[in-house]
């Protein structure tokens, strides 16, 4: 019995490697048409297939070490992780002159490809000026075009882990594995194309805010190859003296996590490395009445959705609550209470106070409601589409009429 199961397990590996191979050069030709002439092919015979197959550089992938033991997120897996990549490696192309590929395609063919290229007058000598004339693009700044795609390649390693990154629990960053010195000439690893992942938790301490005692987060900065502890200077507050290049360290409340997702929904408070730190780093801070408090502005894909709330408190800047843009502590929630009386008991009571009232209801159809929000300057609300809510498929939600009814519109 375990003799056959045994034999059926390893006809079906048969199978999917053969398939494997012949999806592999099935590729490799479409990628010879676009680069060249793909009749190249067929002048390479079995051999010279079979070591183009076995030689074929891998897709750039995550492992994690062995050592790592669980992920901080349950929710979040290597093999999510990996299709993120892919998918930007999938959608981000380069430009090789007369032909455009895409990155993953770049990596796994063109490179394969030219790695032949080079090897066959010393493999393949009958064969190499006739192969070698069929690919002049290999000729022509290959070099330069190979470190654009490399740093390309890098760039959407860097946006991955700043997508996966949850301020609140990890950090995240992908570092090249090392290669150790081949242990045989059976050892291929040098074709592989692997980034260890690394994971950092926030560190959290505790302090007294208003005569309470509050856990607070550590914000984390991934920045190339290291993590670093946010921090921001008096300066870039507008804060002159002494002081101003001493650096504040940043901080962020549970509270602050919390109405991120209560304003603008799960999916947007779980990937909010890339809303938080280019509020505090990037956005200009907007001083409130407080001499010590500020506003950073919180945007999506350029579209403002409200503010993050920090205080400095002795050598730390913590950002304590997000205001969504109607909330009455906005420049824009004050403004929208001047030309309405809209409080924010009134807000509340509407709904107007979290995202998905903008996305799902009728407002933005009713010209006049519309024209009421742009004026106070949410009309970047309406710019928003459904699919960074936790349901995009959710039904309308009807309530323009009522609103005008009860502004006396």
């Amino acid at each position: 019995m375990k003799k056959r199961k045994k034999k059926k397990r390893n006809q079906q590996q048969k199978q999917e490697s053969r398939h494997h191979r012949n999806e592999f050069f099935k590729r490799l030709q479409q990628v010879m048409a676009v680069l060249g002439d793909a009749s190249a092919f067929k002048l390479l015979d079995k051999v010279d297939r079979r070591l183009v197959y076995d030689c074929r550089l891998r897709p750039v992938k995550i492992i994690a070490p062995k050592e790592m033991g669980h992920f901080p997120d349950k929710l979040l897996t290597l093999k999510q992780i990996n299709l993120v990549l892919n998918y930007l490696l999938k959608k981000t192309f380069v430009d090789m002159g007369q032909a455009r590929l895409s990155l993953y395609d770049f990596t796994v063919y063109v490179e394969t490809l030219q790695l032949q290229w080079c090897n066959m007058p010393e493999n393949h000598p009958e064969i190499a000026d006739r192969f070698r004339a069929c690919f002049p693009v290999f000729h022509e700044k290959f070099t330069e075009i190979r470190l654009k795609a490399n740093s390309l390649i890098v760039q959407k390693l860097q946006e991955t882990a700043f997508f996966l990154s949850d301020l609140s629990s990890h950090v995240i960053r992908f570092v090249p594995e090392k290669i150790n010195k081949p242990a045989s000439v059976l050892d291929n690893s040098a074709f592989f194309n692997n980034y260890m992942l690394e994971v950092k938790k926030p560190e959290i301490e505790t302090v007294k805010i208003n005569g309470y005692t509050r856990p607070v987060y550590r914000l984390l900065l991934n920045f190339g190859q290291e993590f670093n502890p946010l921090t921001i200077t008096p300066e870039k507050l507008g804060i002159t003296g002494v002081m101003q290049r001493f650096p504040l360290k940043v901080y962020m409340q549970q509270h602050a996590f919390d109405r991120i997702e209560l304003r603008l929904g799960k999916q947007l408070c779980r990937y909010n490395y890339l809303n938080i730190i280019p509020a505090i780093l990037v956005n200009e801070p907007v001083p409130v009445a407080e001499k010590t408090s500020y506003l950073f502005p919180v945007t999506h894909a350029n579209i403002k959705l409200g503010y993050l709330k920090g205080d400095i408190i002795g050598d730390k800047l913590i950002i304590r609550t997000f205001l969504f843009l109607t909330h009455n502590g906005t420049p824009e929630g004050k403004k929208l209470q001047e030309l309405a009386g809209i409080h924010k008991a009134d807000k509340q009571y509407l709904g107007i106070d979290k995202l998905s009232t903008f996305i799902l209801s009728d407002i933005k159809k009713d010209e006049k409601l519309k024209a009421l929000f742009c004026e106070a300057g949410c009309g970047d609300l309406f710019r928003i589409k459904k699919n960074v809510l936790d349901d995009p498929d959710g039904k309308d939600i009807a309530c323009a009429e009522f609103l005008t009814r009860y502004l006396g519109m």
